[in-house]
């Protein structure tokens, strides 16, 4: 863990320690960083490719919706669509016709607090949930709020599946790590 302020190169150190790891342990494919931007995912890509040359190709860098799309397209082929606010609002609308637009703005919030948070849902709202999520799994889609919950949910019914990305994830670096959710800590702490 490094522990300091802006700009004191704790991004240096990062890509020093990821720089060591490939040495060490000799399967790049092995390492996977976590950034909470693209442009910061950019930068350690960038960097480590300075550093060691063609072997940080093999690592697994990007965000954990960048990485939790990957690996749910790698495990599940027929998902081709990342369904961002504006197509779940649409996708409601559709789907729920009869909902007046203060509950489907309500179903709308409810959505997104249980997608990126795990956080409880009102009762009324379950099934309506349950068929957004279904439909768009069934449309080969997944909601940009539900990639890393899905990744989670499928993880922990899978353990083939787990252990083959545990394998993949033997090096596991979390930039910025205060600044993660709940539902990030659970696949960080799933991984790891």
């Amino acid at each position: 863990m490094v522990k300091a302020g802006p700009g004191t190169g704790k991004t240096h150190t990062l890509i020093e320690w990821l720089a060591r790891q490939i040495k060490e342990n000799d399967v790049p494919s092995e390492i996977t960083a976590v950034t909470f931007t693209i442009k910061a995912a950019d930068e350690i890509n960038d960097r480590l490719r300075n550093r060691v040359g063609p072997q940080a190709e093999s690592i697994s860098t990007g965000t954990f919706h960048a990485l939790c799309w990957r690996w749910l397209q790698e495990q599940f082929p027929h998902l081709t669509t990342v369904y961002d606010a504006s197509n779940r609002k649409m996708t409601l609308r559709i789907l729920f016709p009869n909902l007046s637009k203060t509950d489907r703005n309500r179903l709308f919030e409810q959505l997104t607090d249980f997608l990126e948070f795990d956080k409880d849902i009102e009762p009324r709202f379950h099934d309506q949930i349950t068929t957004y999520r279904e439909h768009l799994w069934d449309q080969g889609a997944v909601d940009i709020s539900d990639l890393i919950h899905r990744t989670i949910e499928e993880l922990k019914s899978n353990n083939q599946w787990l252990s083959r990305l545990r394998n993949r994830c033997k090096v596991l670096a979390v930039d910025e790590f205060q600044d993660i959710n709940s539902m990030q800590y659970q696949l960080v702490h799933l991984l790891g």
